[in-house]
């Protein structure tokens, strides 16, 4: 009954462990080397090229270079853009204007009252 589907669970596998793991095993290691952690940082990651610059078991040396040549180069553009657009965002002058008009005569509307008492008068009078 009941107590055989508790051992189930509990001899249930252990979940595997995540990508990441390894790159967590680096981090915690006093003697790991910032290129080793880099290193597999950069193979997993999603950043576009950076992956591919990093490959040295699947491509040339040429080919990693061109990799990061280009990604660079996107960086830099993506700074120079960023700036110019900060720099057009604050080249823009606000300009506030305000001054006060006072007229020499004001035209008031007409008011008209309305009686909105649904009783009448002739009944009021009579209570």
């Amino acid at each position: 009954g009941g107590n055989e589907d508790i051992k189930e669970l509990n001899d249930s596998p252990e979940p595997e462990e995540n990508d990441n793991s390894e790159t967590a095993n680096l981090l915690c290691e006093e003697d790991a080397l910032v290129s080793d952690v880099t290193m597999e940082w950069a193979s997993g990651t999603s950043v576009h090229g950076v992956a591919l610059a990093s490959d040295r078991q699947n491509y040339s040396l040429w080919f990693r270079l061109l990799w990061v040549m280009m990604v660079v180069a996107a960086g830099v553009i993506m700074i120079w853009q960023i700036q110019s657009l900060v720099q057009e965002y604050r080249s823009y002058q606000v300009i506030t204007d305000s001054e006060t008009v006072v007229p020499e005569s004001l035209e008031f509307p007409q008011i008209t009252l309305c009686n909105t008492n649904s009783i009448s008068a002739r009944l009021r009078n009579e209570t």
